[in-house]
């Protein structure tokens, strides 16, 4: 059984399909628009740090997991750090 972290890392199933990290960043794009359109100025700042952090953090905890791998590609949550709308 995958630790939840493994979980969060890969946004779900997504990290397992075809072209994962394409399809994170079509995932990501609406999301973020949204995050973007009610957050402005440094509430927008605060929400990226916390989320930073905390990914950091998750994905860090789900390279126990993927130890096999120097870089898996089944985490995917680091492309939704990089994939933000300024």
């Amino acid at each position: 059984m995958k630790p939840i972290f493994a979980h969060i890392a890969t946004l779900g199933p997504l990290g397992y399909l075809v072209a994962p990290g394409t399809l994170a960043t079509l995932v990501t794009l609406p999301c973020m628009y949204l995050v973007r359109s009610y957050l402005i100025g440094w509430h927008y700042l605060l929400f990226l740090s916390i989320f930073l952090l905390c990914a950091l953090y998750v994905i860090n905890r789900a390279l126990e997991f993927f130890k096999d791998y120097q870089d898996p590609s089944q985490v995917v949550l680091d492309e939704v750090l990089g994939d933000r709308k300024s």
